[in-house]
């Protein structure tokens, strides 16, 4: 990653499909919101938790149960516009994201 470059980090939730429950049910699910900015700070990789994971459990009718389908969305960003297209591109050997439940 250079300076400049960020990754946003959004999730949503759904719950699984009634009579396939391996696949989530797409009309419970919540829209996606930020839970994550990961930048380069001062030499290091700096990552700011900016959501509150428990959005992916609402409450109220059709919300999501704990055992919710959670879609995660890792979107690149630049400060400046010529630089999505030119470069210099961040690389980024894995990235491992993880949520716990209680």
């Amino acid at each position: 990653m250079s300076l400049g470059q960020r990754i946003r980090i959004r999730v949503s939730s759904a719950k699984g499909d009634v009579n396939e429950p391996l696949n989530a049910d797409i009309d419970t699910e919540i829209g996606s919101f930020e839970v994550a900015l990961v930048f380069l700070d001062a030499g290091g990789v700096t990552v700011d938790i900016t959501g509150d994971m428990n959005r992916l459990n609402p409450a109220g009718p059709r919300s999501p149960e704990r055992d919710a389908f959670v879609r995660v969305i890792g979107a690149f960003e630049y400060d400046n516009g010529p630089d999505a297209a030119l470069g210099p591109f961040g690389t980024i050997d894995s990235v491992t994201i993880s949520f716990i439940f209680n």
